[in-house]
């Protein structure tokens, strides 16, 4: 009897963490991409809402290919011991790019 209330127990808790995600990402898919994040694109312009506030419109022949978050580690002789090997800058990077017909990369246009 114990050794099934734990396993119910574990499958409540398992499937009630599913619902809390989903239940996120509900709330989040009715907001406007503004409220979600600072930057987003839309209609291939590169919208930055804060630091700084910018617009960058692409070219219709390239396609946003995606983001990415990176951090920069502190890893040359440059930094102290005490910041080595830990994160000192982040960004985000955002690639646009065009291809032929075989789908190989004519254009590449990344804003950072």
């Amino acid at each position: 009897m114990k050794k099934q209330s734990i396993f119910i127990g574990v499958i409540f808790l398992f499937l009630s963490c599913g619902d809390k995600k989903q239940q996120h990402q509900n709330e989040t898919d009715n907001l406007p991409t503004e409220q979600i994040s600072s930057r987003y694109v839309k209609d291939n312009i590169l919208i930055s809402n804060e630091l700084p506030e910018i617009k960058i419109k692409v070219n219709e022949e390239s396609s946003f290919a995606g983001k990415f978050d990176f951090e920069i580690i502190a890893n040359s002789g440059e930094y102290s011991e005490k910041v080595q090997g830990k994160p000192v800058a982040a960004g985000e990077r955002y690639v646009f790019a065009s291809a032929d017909e075989n789908h190989s990369v004519k254009k590449l246009f990344i804003v950072q």
